[in-house]
């Protein structure tokens, strides 16, 4: 199987139904971001992850348990602390 297309993958993480579904982890990250007028460069700094890695961040659903935070932490080598953070705003 062949990796995605990095720019096609982009555009569907940064959709609008993304952003702003608060199905979507995608949705915490922006609104966290924007309250502190990050951007992505620096929340991938904040998360200590690469630039690129936001996009599967923001394709991940929503989270709500200790078993959600830990696995997308350990799925994208992002603290589970700084992923509460952005999901409490």
């Amino acid at each position: 199987m062949s990796a995605p297309d990095p720019v096609a993958f982009h555009r569907l993480a940064t959709n609008p139904r993304v952003l702003t579904g608060s199905f979507f982890l995608g949705h915490y990250l922006h609104v966290f971001a924007a309250r502190r007028q990050w951007d992505d460069a620096t929340l991938a700094a904040w998360l200590a992850c690469e630039v690129a890695t936001l996009d599967h961040l923001r394709l991940c659903r929503s989270l709500h348990t200790d078993a959600d935070y830990d696995l997308v932490a350990t799925k994208f080598g992002v603290s589970a602390e700084r992923l509460r953070e952005v999901m409490q705003g």
